[in-house]
């Protein structure tokens, strides 16, 4: 369980950095593709979109959390979190 906030907000930084990354490179790869393909990609990356936009909220949820309260939900973020890491593997593995 992730009780420090300061390494949890980093862990969601770091990671949103490498979705972008992920996602600027699949786009690239769908500029390259036929039709149908690219339509498929636009699909998936708006779906990845979704999931790391999902994710910007947790941090911000996460910064405005105050010690006491961060205590208390810290599991409910640490269980949001891998469901949102699961839906971007998923979207990003269909792609790759």
């Amino acid at each position: 369980m992730m009780t420090d906030r300061k390494a949890y907000i980093e862990r969601i930084k770091l990671k949103l950095d490498e979705w972008d990354r992920d996602i600027d490179r699949l786009q690239a790869k769908m500029r390259a593709s036929e039709a149908q393909a690219a339509l498929d990609y636009e699909v998936e990356i708006a779906k990845l979109r979704a999931r790391r936009a999902e994710a910007e909220v947790k941090l911000v949820e996460a910064r405005r959390a105050s010690e006491a309260a961060w205590a208390s939900l810290s599991q409910g973020f640490e269980a949001a979190w891998a469901d949102i890491s699961d839906g971007f593997r998923r979207a990003a593995a269909r792609l790759a």
